[in-house]
């Protein structure tokens, strides 16, 4: 695949930070060292795009990433990082909420969970806020290339049955090294940014 033009368009702390041409944005949220900005740099097919840290929990605004001048991948603060303090981590649930509770573009939120491990209290957390929000939401789960691919849909039934899940609502295994279930990923959300466009409307 050829690389898309993707460039950072805004970083914000505020609403009154957050783009306002009304372009589609989807948004990629889960807790700090889940592989966050890797994966985004593989959807954007940027290599670079989006900082891929070795310290947890460093990204601390909202970045919105601009792709092919169509629509914005979000790059929301991660949480539940230990060292963190909790003054910080409480103002990086308050931008979340804030942002999710209030913005008319989000057409999809992408919730990533390391395949690896259990889904932690404040993934469990997050699930439950995104539903109660009737929010259109695709869980990922990341890091596929280090678990068989038996083991891999294992632990997407696994999830499935634990947060009791659509069979319509995909969960897809991605790996960002691979770049398995990339494509996958791209197309549904090409079918969000579609039909948002087509019908002028959110969710």
């Amino acid at each position: 695949m050829k690389p898309s033009e993707a460039r950072l368009a805004r970083v914000a702390v505020r609403a009154e930070d957050y783009p306002s041409d009304g372009r589609a944005e989807i948004a990629l949220m889960g807790r700090s060292n889940v592989g966050k900005s890797s994966l985004l740099n593989r959807l954007a097919t940027t290599s670079g795009l989006a900082r891929v840290s070795k310290t947890p929990g460093r990204t601390r605004e909202l970045h919105f990433y601009l792709v092919e001048e169509g629509h914005y991948l979000v790059d929301l603060p991660g949480f539940g990082y230990a060292k963190t303090s909790k003054q910080r981590r409480e103002e990086w649930a308050h931008w979340i909420t804030s942002y999710i509770d209030a913005r008319e573009p989000l057409v999809l939120v992408l919730q990533l969970v390391d395949i690896r491990h259990e889904p932690q209290p404040i993934d469990h957390q997050l699930r439950t806020a995104l539903a109660e929000r009737d929010l259109p939401a695709c869980v990922v789960l990341t890091k596929a290339d280090k678990l068989s691919r038996g083991a891999a849909v294992g632990a997407a039934d696994a999830l499935r049955r634990v947060w009791r899940l659509d069979p319509s609502l995909p969960i897809i295994a991605t790996s960002s090294e691979t770049g398995s279930g990339i494509p996958e990923l791209q197309k549904l959300i090409q079918q969000r940014v579609a039909a948002f466009a087509a019908a002028g409307k959110t969710r």
